[in-house]
């Protein structure tokens, strides 16, 4: 009976709330600290600028996609005289202006235009994938740093449990192999600590890589509102509607459409237009041949007669046309069935946070408490107390790791939607 008394005493001074706090350690921000990182990536990133060039470039060249043809400049000159009914002729020019035929210049611009518009929609894509990897590598090291928190506090109620079970054996009630048994977790918790730091430097040093920099992210705080509202209905129309990938492809499915009809429209002849000037007769000559000069103007049209050619380019254009039609429908179905199976993900990762949260958590705390009581007065094995220990801790990281989890699937649903900017596209629950 003594020992008891005494062995309660030592559970009443290290007490129970070492042992149910849910978090002990005051960090940063998660939303603030990512949003801050993914503006630096966003600033930085390569592919970003290479899609902001090629963006600029695809529109330059359908500023410049319906202009005229240069106009073409000949020059004659004839160092002897040629007799002409005119008289004699020594110097000419030729100014030459083409005109597409109707319709062809406005059909190269729409082209060039819908072309454009591909590579922007490109561009935000990069930019969303960009933002989706620093996420993804975030949250791993938001996981990460639970761990690591859970791991210190284990290793901080190994060493209350200690106490415990050497005020134990030192009354007698207690065994040495319980003792071993504790400073061996022990042991194994010191090595996971120096294995998780290690993951959080590799998670550190891969972001750093897609940051562009050197970024150190501070020990980050628990996530008190991971939960975000979506509606399944609403998030499937946005991503058919608003995709940039999808974007892209139909874009590319109107540029073919306009590139079809401006190569039907070679079936028709262009136009030129010709101003000329002509050198008639020399200075020293008396009468109407003393140099006076001739002008004259000219229309021409080309004769479409390689209509074989023709019919090949039309034919070819036509198939790429097919073609982009068919990878638009591809992309949307799967796009279709990926947004699907990221929102059942989503869902039940929110069920599981829910359970753990609601279920899990507080019974295994309730299940240690009972355990530690018990076995304060003897009722409880020291392994069943072990057991209760790591059972609360392993279900507080479950539920770390599902919401780590979680925010990656929603991270994921945003590359779909296309989402550049770093605020949360879905709100959080109440």
């Amino acid at each position: 009976m003594t020992h008891s008394i005494k062995l309660a005493a030592v559970v009443a001074l290290i007490g129970p709330a070492v042992w149910l706090a849910p978090s002990r350690v005051e960090g940063a921000d998660p939303e603030a600290v990512l949003q801050n990182i993914v503006q630096q990536a966003l600033a930085s990133s390569p592919a970003i600028e290479a899609g902001r060039a090629a963006v600029e470039g695809a529109e330059r060249r359908a500023a410049a996609a319906d202009r005229l043809p240069d106009p073409e400049l000949g020059i004659g000159y004839s160092p002897v005289a040629i007799e002409t009914r005119g008289g004699p002729q020594r110097a000419r020019l030729t100014l030459t202006q083409g005109i597409p035929f109707f319709g062809k210049r406005g059909l190269w611009r729409e082209e060039a235009e819908a072309d454009a518009r591909a590579w922007a929609a490109r561009s935000r894509g990069t930019a969303a994938e960009v933002r989706r990897a620093v996420q993804e590598r975030f949250w791993e090291i938001y996981r990460i740093d639970r761990a690591i928190e859970i791991a210190e506090e284990e290793k901080l109620l190994l060493e209350d449990v200690l106490q415990a079970a050497e005020a134990k054996y030192a009354t007698g009630g207690g065994s040495q192999a319980n003792l071993f048994q504790t400073q061996l977790l022990q042991t194994r918790i010191s090595n996971r600590l120096l294995l998780l730091q290690g993951e959080r430097a590799a998670a550190v040093e891969h972001l750093a890589g897609l940051v562009g920099g050197r970024v150190d992210p501070p020990a980050l705080d628990e996530m008190h509102r991971p939960l975000v509202r979506i509606d399944s209905a609403e998030v499937m129309a946005s991503v058919l509607a608003g995709n940039p990938d999808l974007r892209a492809s139909e874009e590319k499915v109107t540029r073919s459409r306009f590139a079809l009809d401006a190569m039907r429209r070679e079936y028709y002849p262009d136009f030129a237009l010709s101003l000329g000037w002509q050198e008639i007769g020399e200075s020293d000559l008396p009468g109407e041949w003393n140099g006076r000069d001739a002008w004259s103007v000219g229309a021409m049209v080309t004769l479409p007669l390689g209509r074989g050619g023709i019919e090949e380019r039309v034919e070819a254009r036509r198939h790429a046309l097919v073609e982009a039609e068919a990878q638009r429908e591809d992309r949307e179905r799967r796009l279709a069935a990926r947004a699907g199976d990221l929102l059942r993900r989503i869902a039940a990762a929110g069920e599981s946070m829910a359970l753990y949260r609601d279920g899990l958590v507080p019974q295994a705390r309730s299940t240690f408490e009972s355990a530690m009581a018990a076995y304060a007065t003897g009722g409880l094995e020291f392994a069943d107390l072990v057991l209760a220990e790591r059972s609360l801790l392993e279900v507080r990281l479950g539920y770390h790791e599902t919401v780590a989890g979680y925010r990656n699937l929603v991270a994921g649903l945003e590359g779909l939607l296309g989402v550049v900017t770093p605020e949360c596209r879905f709100p959080p629950e109440e």
